[in-house]
């Protein structure tokens, strides 16, 4: 986790001591090459996510419901939403009662959770990810709970959805290690 220039980067104890020379910005192209030649994977790459919350959700008037929430083990549900450890998920149904869009819950500690939508291709751009994502954030400030979301920092669908619904960007930013690069 990255803010104001000061990180918090997590990894095994043996890896830790190979990079304890590497001084720079984590968003420095040239800081990440040498932390990945450090931890012997140059061929991965390390990504920047936004990491943002909020507690001031937009309303259902502002947004209303338009999902359904369901157990994750209905055979309707896509496998991708299977894993949350929430409970159930959040299903918008296209025009054939098919998975149109949906949201999943992971539960961080006590009051964190952190919210996952993915709306399929045809259906983007009709405003779903940001009614799922609000209806999911007032249930879980209605628990008392924050709502988390993280998005890719060149993801600019995910950030407007974000700003949408209230989980402001406070510059915070995630940093992982991913298998292949995007080039």
């Amino acid at each position: 986790v990255q803010h104001d220039n000061l990180a918090v980067v997590s990894m095994s104890p043996e890896t830790a001591s190979n990079i304890n020379g590497v001084i720079g910005l984590l968003d420095d192209p040239k800081t990440q090459r040498l932390i990945l030649q450090a931890i012997g994977k140059p061929t991965c790459c390390i990504e920047q996510l936004v990491f943002r919350w909020g507690t001031q959700i937009a309303s259902a008037t502002q947004l209303p419901d338009v999902g359904e929430w369901i157990d994750p083990a209905d055979q309707r549900v896509p496998s991708w939403l299977k894993p949350f450890n929430y409970g159930p998920v959040l299903i918008a149904w296209d025009d054939n009662g098919s998975y149109g869009a949906g949201v999943g819950i992971k539960r961080h500690g006590l009051i964190g959770c952190e919210l996952a939508v993915v709306t399929r291709q045809q259906l983007r751009g009709r405003g779903l990810a940001k009614h799922l994502v609000a209806q999911a954030a007032r249930r879980i400030r209605e628990e008392g709970n924050l709502p988390m979301y993280l998005h890719h920092s060149n993801n600019s669908a995910s950030a407007r959805v974000a700003e949408a619904v209230g989980l402001s960007h406070q510059n915070w930013y995630v940093f992982t290690l991913a298998e292949t690069r995007e080039d």
